[in-house]
């Protein structure tokens, strides 16, 4: 099956612009603490609460973030989607481009999450 790769990658951003804002106000987990959260933590919670389902969602970032094989990936991961950093900043940390960033690196990080997230649900 041929992805749609444009479609993936904006999967991708409203996630992290629509979803990932209500996880972490339904889960009181601040985001410089999401990747501290290294154990399950929907452990002892009821399937039936309302937190569960955000909880999983939580699970489900620290699981694929893990997942996540490059490094350049990962810090675009944490530092632009995760703690909300402008993408200046990383560029400048990276030493690349911009156009090496827009045009390479963030889209490959993107992809990597989307395939590496929930089983694929972003793809």
């Amino acid at each position: 099956m041929q992805i749609n790769e444009d479609k993936t990658i904006q999967n991708v951003k409203d996630f992290w612009q629509n979803e990932y804002p209500l996880i972490l106000n339904m889960t009181l987990v601040d985001k410089h603490d999401v990747l501290n959260q290294k154990q399950n933590l929907s452990d002892g919670f009821s399937r039936n609460s309302l937190q569960y389902g955000y909880i999983k969602q939580l699970d489900s970032i620290n699981r694929a973030y893990d997942r996540l094989f490059e490094a350049k990936s990962r810090d675009v991961i944490r530092e632009i989607y995760i703690l909300g950093r402008p993408d200046y900043r990383l560029i400048k940390k990276l030493g690349v481009s911009r156009g090496t960033y827009y045009g390479r690196i963030k889209p490959e990080a993107l992809l990597q999450f989307a395939a590496a997230f929930d089983n694929g649900r972003l793809i």
